[in-house]
């Protein structure tokens, strides 16, 4: 029989309940709509489709005659092959006039039940500016903004051609003096951090478009298509049956989807990693990584993974790699595994392994684990760089040796290229190219430096020696192998590119120093367009920009027509320097004229001050004597000696 102490261990929720979920099932349309003589003939072509997915059955829907609609159903062994499924069939193309489209099953039926009653909300409810989230990205002169937090106040700017431009300022727009405010990854909003909660602004008039509450937030995330929100707040108990610690929001409804539990000890923020399409994200555990699907954020499937050291997702697939140490003279291991289907995608053994860092490239194209080994006599260690090349069959890996002490990786983020940072003697930068899966040394510049930092598209970096008086930048132009120009930016903490690549900021955050704070402003050659030192600035930040429509070929033809682009886009500067030449020149002719106006009116109250004088005392200017005196002071006395 059941003791009292059993029974308490069982709750409403426990009891059995039937499984009717169509999270498994997928609808397909799209599909040739075949005669009933040839609808056997399709459904082998389908299921070659379907060759590569766990299909349990697949049914093709045909009308009362048995000729087929362009429909299928299609019973997937788990919610999460179904969701693979989605993402790899819908848009797939079976010929020239046929597209695939998929959906859950679910999804569908959530469609059916909605209520005849039904009615579209009036169009005098739909808030058109809170729905236009980009409308930044139309300023006609392609600037770009920042957000900038001096003390307590927060402003958001343009960045012009020769100085801020203010769009917005309030004081305490975050209101915790040691908080910080976050543009979203594609920078439709601007989040700032609250005692209650978590706040998101957006549209031409920074209107509040959401609200979480979550009280003693200290740290957000966004997940990476800005589906999702992420806070963690210290100040919230454990409750191991309703864990509020970590909270995961929908931004768009302000809906909480799931919470979790506090961040275990040596596990860093954030601590939730994203797959890049939002789909799926992943947890370290005791015992390994918790896989989440966005179908059901409370239930995990536990991937068993033995001394798990660190875990990385890939920036544009559902791919996170691992690594795991040597243990039992078992070699330790790399491993990139498939976020959707729970399947290892390959793995890789290495020996004599110190520790592992790993670096995806921003376009997902390739990924770094630099692996830190001993020697055979274990009395040293060297660089070993596993390179794998995610855009290949099979995943192929290799290496790449170095015997000094690494100080960095760094990927371009587009393309084939990468720099590693040593320091022997003296601190050296090296860049190499990748071409047909050969490694080959481009170039290497010698100077003091602690990081390195690619622009967005490509080509040119900045290598800088940070936190030191002398602090120094170095711009580099990759492409023709050489530093275009050295600069100094005395106690720099960080630099910054903006999203297109045209400018980078260099700035002395007072979270770090206590002087000098501020920023400098370059062009992506190094030249200083202009400075803004302030007292208590603390952070600068660029809006990030949503991918380009533009593909790859318009861009290139782009490239080679830049010429005819140059003349108009120089007129353009010229004009705009020429006003603001005009407006700097109005300016300076309205402030004199308030000067003439102001001594004019100065020069007349003096005047009949003066005669009211002269009334009182009866001076008589005729008498009148004016004496001069001279002082002589002895300033400096030089002595010749000849």
């Amino acid at each position: 029989p059941f003791t009292m102490a059993r029974r308490r261990l069982l709750h409403p929720e426990d009891e059995p309940r039937l499984h009717d979920a169509l999270d498994n099932i997928i609808i397909m349309h799209g599909i040739p709509a075949a005669p009933k003589a040839k609808m056997d003939k399709l459904a082998g072509v389908i299921k070659k489709v379907l060759k590569n997915f766990e299909v349990i059955d697949m049914q093709l829907v045909a009308n009362d005659e048995g000729n087929g609609i362009g429909v299928a159903f299609v019973e997937m062994a788990t919610p999460e092959v179904a969701e693979l499924a989605i993402s790899k069939l819908d848009g797939y193309k079976l010929d020239k006039k046929h597209t695939f489209g998929v959906t859950l099953m679910q999804d569908f039926d959530a469609v059916m039940q909605t209520s005849p009653d039904w009615q579209a909300p009036p169009e005098d409810e739909y808030d058109e500016e809170a729905n236009n989230l980009q409308s930044w990205l139309l300023n006609q002169d392609s600037f770009d903004q920042v957000a900038i937090r001096v003390g307590d106040e927060t402003m958001v700017a343009w960045n012009g051609r020769t100085d801020l431009i203010s769009i917005e300022r309030r004081p305490n727009w975050t209101d915790k003096r040691d908080a910080y405010q976050m543009w979203s990854p594609l920078g439709s909003y601007l989040a700032t951090v609250h005692g209650p909660g978590v706040a998101l602004w957006g549209t031409p008039s920074w209107k509040r478009l959401a609200r979480l509450a979550h009280k003693g937030v200290a740290l957000i995330d966004f997940s990476p298509c800005e589906t999702y929100l992420v806070t963690w707040s210290p100040e919230a108990g454990v409750n191991q049956r309703d864990p509020n610690n970590i909270i995961v929001w929908d931004i768009k409804t302000g809906a909480k989807k799931g919470g979790y539990l506090p961040p275990m000890a040596g596990e860093r923020w954030p601590v939730l990693k994203w797959s890049a399409d939002d789909k799926h994200f992943c947890r370290r555990n005791e015992k390994g990584l918790s896989l989440y699907s966005t179908t059901d954020f409370n239930k995990a499937v536990i991937k068993p993974i033995t001394g798990l050291q660190d875990f990385a997702c890939s920036p544009s697939d559902n791919i996170v790699a691992y690594w795991t140490p040597e243990e039992n003279q078992k070699p330790a291991r790399i491993v990139l595994l498939n976020m959707a289907s729970k399947e290892e995608l390959v793995s890789r053994n290495v020996f004599q392994v110190k520790g592992c860092k790993l670096y995806w490239q921003a376009s997902g194209d390739h990924l770094c684990v630099h692996v830190e080994r001993f020697t055979k006599s274990k009395k040293n260690t060297f660089a070993d760089f596993q390179l794998f090349y995610l855009r290949e069959k099979l995943i192929p890996c290799d290496q790449h040796q170095v015997s000094d002490d690494v100080e960095g990786f760094f990927w371009e983020p587009k393309g084939s290229r990468f720099a590693i940072m040593t320091n022997a003697v003296r601190t050296k930068t090296t860049f190499y190219q990748i071409e047909k899966r050969k490694i080959s040394s481009l170039f290497s510049l010698d100077g003091s430096a602690d990081n390195m930092y690619w622009s967005p598209q490509g080509r040119f970096c900045v290598i800088a020696q940070r936190v030191k008086m002398e602090g120094q930048l170095r711009f580099v132009d990759v492409d023709e192998r050489e530093a275009m120009t050295s600069r100094e930016h005395s106690m720099c903490t960080e630099v910054l590119w903006d999203p297109t690549g045209r400018y980078v900021a260099s700035e002395v955050s007072g979270w770090n120093q206590t002087v000098d704070t501020g920023f400098i402003m370059w062009t992506f050659s190094g030249n200083q367009i202009y400075k803004m030192s302030q007292k208590g600035f603390k952070q600068l930040q660029w809006r990030p920009r949503p991918p380009s429509l533009i593909d790859a070929k318009d861009e290139k033809q782009i490239k080679r027509d830049w010429r005819e682009y140059q003349s108009r886009f120089e007129a353009a500067d010229r004009l705009s320097q020429a006003k603001a030449s005009a407006e700097v020149l109005a300016q300076r002719r309205a402030t004199m004229e308030q000067w003439e106006a102001y001594r004019s009116k100065v020069a007349k109250r003096l005047a009949a001050a003066k005669s009211r004088m002269e009334a009182l005392r009866q001076i008589d200017d005729g008498e009148t004597v004016h004496l001069e005196e001279v002082v002589e002071v002895l300033t400096k006395e030089e002595r010749e000696i000849v």
